[in-house]
């Protein structure tokens, strides 16, 4: 049952369309795996990292929600109604997406969107 419940929350998020446009990532979208996410935060130290250089949750596109009722943690981009953040570019400039890089469970993918 738990696994069935789990794949009904897998998340495909989109880069919003200025951002894709200006760093020519139109294709890929951001896929979230939120069974393998432990809650390490790693991704969330990366992407702040990205956008200015500063290791501070914060800063980040991307926020790990953690539900202590059920204790499973789920990472998801953070949306206007959470100000403050930066917009995800999917790393744009960076040699690959840092999110990637340092999610070690495998939580995070991009993928070309057809």
């Amino acid at each position: 049952m738990l696994a069935s419940l789990v794949a009904g929350i897998q998340t495909n998020l989109m880069v919003p369309e200025a951002n894709r446009a200006e760093s020519g990532t139109a294709k890929m979208r951001l896929l979230i795996h939120p069974e393998k996410c432990t809650g390490c935060r790693a991704c969330e130290l990366a992407c702040s990292y990205h956008h200015k250089r500063l290791f501070s949750r914060e800063f980040s596109s991307l926020i790990v929600s953690r539900n202590e009722k059920d204790g499973f943690s789920t990472p998801s981009l953070r949306t206007l109604t959470d100000g403050g953040y930066m917009e995800c570019d999917l790393c744009h400039k960076e040699k690959a997406l840092l999110c990637l890089r340092y999610c070690v469970t495998g939580a995070l993918e991009v993928v070309q969107q057809v």
